[in-house]
């Protein structure tokens, strides 16, 4: 996928159809990181019409000899959710116009279904270790976050993920290791009080144990 992507980046700013190939191409990715980045299906279609729109826009300052474009977009995708928590005390108001807006919206929703986005809402709404690590992997620098999103969401090696985001194999270890000794340390409270009612599930039990013991008598 990776070297179909660098073929077609060569094309982009002649080609119109290379952007639309390009778009094919990560469009989930894109919508399941910044899915994992909020924890919200509904704003992620938000804000994945967003991502793409803003990239579309700002397609002639995109040159593939820097960076690939996946990359690209996961640095767009990155400052569209930090504008967002930024602004969910705010009444949103979007500079683009509603008519492209809603046309970009319209091509996120004909490529996930609507089961496939309800069976995501029930997953969500099921699991409480996503919601945990939701809400903490959103509180990582997106450096990390993407890096993050691709081994263990995308399943990738790092020497993919490094090929994926153009960054020495050795920079794309170090912000894994990082973020993972971040998460680790945000999650240590949750632990702690999870081990903590274990504790006391097991103290109950065994004082139902010995209360029932002592009515049973000798």
């Amino acid at each position: 996928m990776d070297d179909n992507c660098c073929e077609i980046e060569k094309r982009l700013q002649n080609d119109p159809e290379a952007f639309g190939e390009l778009y094919e191409l990560n469009y989930k990715r894109i919508f399941n990181y910044i899915l994992y980045s909020t924890g919200n299906v509904e704003a992620t279609l938000d804000l994945t019409s967003e991502t793409f729109l803003r990239a579309l826009r700002g397609l002639p300052l995109f040159d593939y000899r820097k960076g690939s474009f996946t990359a690209w977009l996961y640095g767009i995708a990155s400052r569209v959710i930090a504008s967002y928590y930024r602004k969910l005390n705010i009444t949103m108001k979007h500079t683009l116009s509603k008519r492209e807006y809603l046309s970009v919206r319209e091509e996120i929703w004909e490529h996930l279904s609507l089961e496939d986005i309800e069976c995501t809402k029930k997953e969500l709404e099921r699991s409480d270790d996503f919601l945990m690590l939701s809400s903490l992997f959103k509180r990582l620098p997106a450096k990390y976050r993407e890096v993050l999103f691709l081994r263990f969401f995308e399943d990738k090696s790092l020497e993919d993920i490094a090929d994926t985001l153009r960054r020495p194999v050795g920079t794309v270890k170090a912000q894994c290791h990082r973020g993972l000794n971040l998460l680790r340390k945000w999650m240590q409270p949750f632990i702690e009080m999870e081990r903590m009612e274990e504790k006391k599930e097991i103290l109950t039990e065994k004082d139902a144990s010995l209360e029932e013991a002592e009515e049973i008598g000798p």
